[in-house]
């Protein structure tokens, strides 16, 4: 754990070169961590992948993003039933930050359910020298520019409250394709996501990711600046493998 908080790893069991970075790195700053077994897309019939509605389309046509979006359903339980008020759920393929082993999660703003600290969410809020601190989910977003790639579900902390709120709206679905959008559309409303229609980037990666959260219920989301984890350069995407392999 680190102070105060849990950190789950979601890996695949066959990438374990993909892994052992982090792991290190996580042990270097004192944390300790437990690895989430991640799903393999390979590894669900298509009998069933043909049932599971995700967006527009079915999961038998990306196994691998579907496996993903599980990987981290299952990280949501675990939370769910955790002792820890507080976790961090870390894909495998990113960069931590040194700041991590220092973040303190008695600073996190009251009753938050979902704290973004990656670089594809948070990097365009840090302003030179400036102290650290916590932009309302919708602040980020209507400051993010134009030329970001998708928003990434790579590093976020999760409350064990914000995780029971996450199954319960994927029980009453619908669900996107791709957990980031999923996870991003329920930090918002329809209002909200009125506001960030247009022009803005944002927009776009959310327009097939399907509907908000209901005006009152929505999560109570944060971004982190500056970030504490960043995607991993020139690593290659299992999920993005296993897609272009079996869909």
């Amino acid at each position: 754990m680190g102070s105060g908080f849990q950190v789950l790893t979601i890996s695949l069991d066959k990438d374990s070169a993909r892994y052992l970075p982090i792991s290190q790195e996580l042990e270097k700053q004192g944390i300790e961590h437990r690895r989430v077994e991640a799903l393999n897309g390979r590894h669900v019939p298509n009998f069933l992948l043909k049932k599971f509605k995700m967006g527009r389309n079915y999961a038998n046509e990306f196994p691998g993003t579907f496996g993903c979006f599980m990987s981290h359903v299952r990280a949501w339980e675990i939370v769910a039933d955790s002792d820890f008020e507080h976790t961090l759920i870390l894909e495998d393929d990113v960069v931590l930050s040194p700041r991590l082993a220092h973040f303190d999660v008695n600073a996190t703003p009251d009753s938050y359910d979902i704290i973004f600290v990656n670089n594809r969410l948070c990097a365009h809020l840090r302003e030179k020298d400036s102290p650290s601190q916590f932009f309302p989910f919708m602040e980020a977003i209507r400051r993010r520019p134009n030329g970001l790639s998708n928003p990434g579900a790579d590093g976020y902390f999760l409350s064990r409250s914000g995780s029971r709120k996450l199954l319960k709206m994927l029980a009453d679905g619908p669900i996107s394709r791709h957990v980031d959008a999923f996870i991003c559309m329920k930090s918002i409303n329809q209002l909200a996501l009125a506001d960030i229609r247009g022009p803005k980037p944002m927009a776009l990666q959310l327009k097939h990711a399907g509907p908000p959260a209901v005006e009152g219920e929505e999560l109570v989301a944060f971004c982190f600046a500056p970030h504490l984890v960043a995607e991993r350069i020139g690593t290659k995407s299992s999920r993005t493998s296993i897609d272009q392999e079996l869909a």
